[in-house]
């Protein structure tokens, strides 16, 4: 293994909306991280998320050693095995927001867009469902792995950030039967942080934090570093995140 510790730090923030949708997690000690940004208002949106984050963790945790679970197995095979066990997660996590919105209509239903990271060994497996993102971070520069696709891509591919309105995501947990995720596996090196994110964490914070990184700070002062520049942000929407630091 490349690296001798991993530590984690979680944010979140209400922003300017009106609820907090958005959601994250992380199990340090099993290598399990996940974000997610729910829709659908303040109680089902926010349930959503949440509801996805947890059954990706209880999937990770439980059912994938439960030899009496139900939930079929899909094995791919120009996945790893890494890949193979997050996205049938991922799937799980579908099922358990697409059973909570049975027989309710638009107005009382939730989705959510996910990020997740598995770690076995020094390979992460990472996977995204809708817009969020995950980014690698290595000596202060930024490399986005996978995930931020929407709908205003495929209206304006160069400018799609100037469609505000039109920014939601391709595809969610809970709005289908099945899900189509987007999956990574890679090698992680010793001095490596992996930011999974929802969209509501711009591309100037995530900047910002790359630029702590410089700075070879200690663990805990990197926390309070990061957590003193996320909670002095502003946010102009429902914002989460959860960092990965590999020592």
């Amino acid at each position: 293994m490349s690296f001798e510790k991993l530590i984690s730090l979680q944010f979140s923030s209400q922003g300017v909306r009106p609820a907090q949708e958005d959601f994250m997690l992380a199990d340090s000690e099993r290598g399990i991280f996940a974000c997610a940004d729910g829709f659908g208002g303040q109680e089902y949106g926010s349930r959503a998320s949440e509801l996805a984050c947890r059954s990706i963790k209880d999937f990770l945790v439980n059912q994938l050693g439960d030899r009496d679970a139900t939930l079929p197995f899909e094995y791919r095979k120009y996945f790893t095995l890494g890949e193979n066990v997050l996205f049938n997660a991922l799937s799980f996590a579908n099922y358990k927001v697409f059973k909570e919105n049975a027989g309710k209509g638009l107005n009382h239903s939730g989705g959510a867009s996910v990020a997740a990271g598995f770690l076995s060994g020094d390979r992460l497996s990472v996977g995204v469902v809708g817009t969020c993102e995950v980014l690698v971070l290595r000596d202060g520069r930024i490399r986005r792995i996978l995930g931020g696709s929407n709908y205003a891509q495929l209206w304006e591919p160069f400018e799609s950030h100037e469609f505000l309105s039109m920014q939601f995501p391709l595809q969610s947990l809970g709005t289908y039967e099945d899900v189509q995720a987007e999956m990574r596996e890679f090698r992680i090196q010793r001095g490596d942080w992996v930011l999974l994110k929802t969209d509501g964490v711009s591309d100037g914070l995530a900047a910002s934090i790359a630029e702590i990184q410089l700075d070879r700070l200690s663990s805990t002062k990197i926390i309070d570093m990061c957590r003193s520049l996320s909670d002095s942000w502003d946010f102009l929407d429902n914002a989460a995140y959860s960092l990965a630091i590999f020592e």
